[in-house]
């Protein structure tokens, strides 16, 4: 079985961790900016996974067009020789 997939987009967490901006210490005195972290946003899914191929869909598809086939053959044929049949026993009503 082979499946081709593009996996769904994620737009990612935004977040400033603590002391990214400043961390410093001067004569003993410690400065972090920011204090703490500070999550902006959570990620999120922008899009779905996008199948491109998957051979088991192939699989039922053709399986379905086969089977198919045979009913096309007798809708194409039957009303051929009901045709044939009705015109030979018009032709031959000694036939009947």
């Amino acid at each position: 079985m082979v499946k081709v997939v593009i996996p769904a987009i994620w737009f990612p967490t935004i977040q400033i961790n603590r002391g990214l901006l400043l961390n410093a210490s001067l004569f003993g005195l410690s400065l972090v900016i920011p204090p703490v972290d500070i999550k902006l946003t959570d990620a999120f899914q922008l899009s779905q996974d996008i199948v491109l191929f998957d051979t088991d869909d192939i699989g039922r598809v053709v399986g379905d067009a086969v089977v198919g086939i045979p009913q096309a053959i007798f809708g194409v044929i039957t009303p051929w020789l009901e045709a044939q049949v009705e015109q030979y026993y018009k032709d031959h009503p000694e036939r009947k």
